[in-house]
């Protein structure tokens, strides 16, 4: 379910800029919002079949759907930073923005994992040189580069564009997951993974074609070669 949340960033994002005035709507980038969509109904189907006999399917309805409304809530917080943040970049630099919009997510975080007794853990994950790998890894290129990165390329590109880009995580978290610990997707799963990437890749390619939006600064030719690529 979490990669279907994340699969749906372009589609929160392109509603955002489309009601702010920022993206002019096409019947082009609606095909692609309705195949993204249509994929991602497919893949949480295909996933609730596929874990209907694990431990999340003993959770209570009361904390699941707890757990779809914070999916829910992420999804469209995100969507809207990628918004919001291309504003603050016209007036202030890639450091600052990311301090800004990802300090109170830390400090969030940090309370939470303190409530419920996960941060008292931590101590006992620095049990071996890989654990301490793992935890360093996640920290800087995990979520410090990741930050940076997503704000840097905010500040050149549409943030439709950039929100496609963010969906294709899920499609790489999972074939890590299939090559690495043998992960066994449904066949319904694998459609909707492809209608959702198709969704994601029409919209861009759309993006890239169309030239900048309302909101948008103009692609460079250098840019416009590599997303084109």
């Amino acid at each position: 379910m979490a990669s279907v949340s994340q699969l749906a960033i372009p589609v929160v994002t392109y509603l955002y800029t489309a009601a702010a005035g920022l993206e002019s709507p096409t019947c082009r980038k609606s095909v692609g919002v309705g195949l993204i969509v249509c994929g991602c109904l497919l893949t949480a189907v295909g996933s609730s079949k596929n874990h209907s006999g694990s431990g999340t399917a003993s959770l209570g309805g009361l904390m699941l759907g707890l757990g779809l409304v914070s999916l829910a809530v992420q999804t469209c917080a995100f969507s809207g930073l990628l918004v919001v943040q291309k504003r603050a970049l016209l007036h202030y630099p890639v450091s600052i923005v990311v301090a800004w919009g990802y300090s109170a997510g830390v400090a969030f975080s940090v309370v939470s994992s303190a409530v419920d007794g996960s941060l008292w853990t931590l101590p006992a994950h620095f049990n071996s040189p890989t654990a301490v790998s793992i935890v360093i890894y996640s920290a800087t290129v995990g979520a410090l580069a990741y930050f940076e990165l997503i704000t840097f390329a905010s500040k050149h590109l549409p943030a439709s564009f950039v929100a496609c880009s963010v969906a294709l995580e899920p499609l790489a978290v999972s074939m890590l997951g299939i090559l690495a610990f043998g992960y066994e997707v449904t066949p319904l799963e694998a459609v909707g993974y492809a209608i959702a990437m198709l969704g994601v890749a029409a919209m861009a390619a759309i993006i890239v074609s169309d030239g900048p939006t309302l909101g948008s600064p103009r692609l460079s030719p250098r840019l416009r070669c590599v997303t084109a690529a």
